[in-house]
C-alpha cells in the first residue's frame, strides 16, 4: 500500500521520534524530494521533537553532504537547503588514516570549505541539543568523534570527549 501525503504527514505528527537508517543518501534525499515530504521533517524539527538516524540517515540533517561514487571515484559536495537543521557536513563510518581521502575531497572541491565537518567511527554518535552543545555518545570505548576543520591552509582534527 502506498502512503499518500496525508498518511505520511499523520505519521509524522503521531511520533515523537524519526529515526533514519542508512543506504543511499542522493537516492534517500530524491524519494523524499518525490514524496514531497521535506516539509514534514522541518515541522518535526520545529516541534522540538527528536530527529536520528544513522549512516546516510544522519547525514541528511546537515548543510552540506558529501556523495561519493566509488564506482567512478568521484564526489559531490551538495548543500541540503531544504533539511539543514544542523550547520556543517557529517561523515559516518570514519577512520582517521583510512579516510583523510574524504577530507581532501571536501577541500579540493571547495577549497574555502568553512563549515565544521563531523566525523564519527562506527558506535559513535552526537546528539546536538538545543542550546548548541554536542554529547559524544559510544557503544564501544574506542569509538571516536572529530570536529575537523582548515585553518590557514592546516587541517585540523580534533577528538570530541
Amino acid at each position: 500500500m502506498t502512503d499518500t501525503f496525508v498518511n505520511i504527514k499523520k505519521k509524522f505528527f503521531w511520533a515523537d521520534i524519526v529515526y533514519v537508517g542508512g543506504g543511499n543518501t542522493k537516492s534517500m534525499l530524491n524519494k523524499w524530494a518525490y514524496k514531497k515530504i521535506e516539509k514534514n521533517f522541518v515541522d518535526f524539527f520545529r516541534n522540538e521533537k527528536l530527529l536520528s538516524g544513522i549512516s546516510a540517515g544522519a547525514k541528511c540533517w546537515f548543510k552540506y553532504i558529501l556523495l561519493e561514487d566509488k564506482k567512478n571515484k568521484t564526489f559531490e559536495l551538495i548543500e541540503n537547503s531544504k533539511m539543514a537543521f544542523l550547520d556543517g557536513l557529517f561523515i559516518p563510518h570514519f577512520k582517521l588514516e583510512q579516510d583523510k581521502y574524504l577530507i581532501d575531497a571536501i577541500f579540493s572541491i571547495s577549497p574555502n570549505f568553512s563549515r565544521p565537518i563531523f566525523a564519527v567511527t562506527d558506535c559513535c554518535a552526537l546528539y546536538f541539543s538545543k542550546n548548541n552543545s554536542i554529547s559524544v555518545l559510544k557503544s564501544k570505548k574506542e569509538a571516536k568523534a572529530f570536529i575537523i576543520d582548515k585553518k590557514n591552509g592546516q587541517i585540523n582534527y580534533k577528538e570530541l570527549i
